[in-house]
């Protein structure tokens, strides 16, 4: 059986009631082993008889304590009562089915109410461990991106290292229709490029950043631009390997890239 057979069984509402046998005891005790949840449900199922046993109290009568004592410690002088034959005293017979139903009857509500408390309180603890798991998956994803910043912001300083890098600042063109700032990087020996989109707007959808190197005075790609997460918009990307170029500039073109750049979506641009 597995836990919410268990549980469904109502097993363990009699196993706290003292209403099993030895051998269920055994396999109850086995099963509380196996399935350490089911401690957490027992406990609330015995926190729900005993509140059940607290309410069904009888209180005595206040003056209990006082006829008790008169009968211990007759005084002597009040009248002693006559003694009745028994023989005369008339004799109540109960009628034991009667208290066997009472008794059943008290007994079925009693166990009622215990299963009902026990799976109020077991969906309670339910609710508590799934908010649990959630708060542990919201901290693991926070752990995640902070490790994938340290990592970027770790490849961001090997580019920077790099003494033989040429930066290069790419400013907004008059067809921008915002303010935006990117950076280019080049070698100019070895033709490496990077692209740092630092402050470009993220691109609207099935739109992308596609960056050219003027070279011999005509436009050549050198490359997609991922925009569109704090961690990709922020990354220094590396590009197409170019050399003799003598400026870059950035177009907004259709996903994936065009063969020759939008004038009329120019963003930004920049001279070596």
């Amino acid at each position: 059986m597995n836990q919410a057979e268990i549980i469904s069984s109502g097993i363990l509402e009699l196993y706290v009631a003292g209403m099993t046998s030895a051998e269920e005891n055994q396999q109850v005790e086995a099963w509380l082993f196996s399935f350490p949840e089911l401690r957490v449900h027992l406990d609330g199922l015995e926190a729900a008889l005993e509140s059940y046993a607290q309410a069904l109290a009888v209180v005595p009568a206040t003056d209990s304590k006082d006829k008790l004592f008169a009968r211990l410690f007759p005084d002597e002088k009040k009248t002693v009562s006559p003694v009745i034959p028994l023989s005369s005293a008339p004799v109540r017979r109960l009628n034991p089915w009667k208290w066997a139903t009472a008794a059943s009857v008290i007994l079925l509500l009693g166990m009622s109410w215990l299963i009902w408390s026990a799976r109020q309180q077991s969906a309670t603890a339910a609710k508590e461990l799934a908010a649990a798991n959630a708060e542990l998956q919201r901290n693991n994803e926070i752990v995640q991106q902070q490790n994938n910043e340290i990592k970027l912001h770790h490849h961001d300083a090997e580019v920077f290292a790099q003494a033989s890098l040429q930066p290069i600042v790419l400013r907004k063109a008059e067809s921008a229709p915002t303010d935006c700032v990117a950076m280019a990087y080049w070698d100019k020996k070895t033709g490496t490029l990077y692209i740092d989109p630092c402050r470009m707007p993220n691109a609207p959808a099935g739109k992308q950043y596609q960056l050219w190197a003027i070279i011999d005075g005509k436009p050549v790609d050198a490359g997609m631009i991922k925009t569109g997460t704090v961690i990709d918009r922020y990354r220094i990307q590396t590009m197409k390997t170019l050399k003799n170029a003598t400026a870059f500039a950035v177009t907004l073109e259709k996903d994936g890239g065009s063969a020759t750049p939008s004038m009329d979506q120019l963003y930004v641009q920049g001279a070596v």
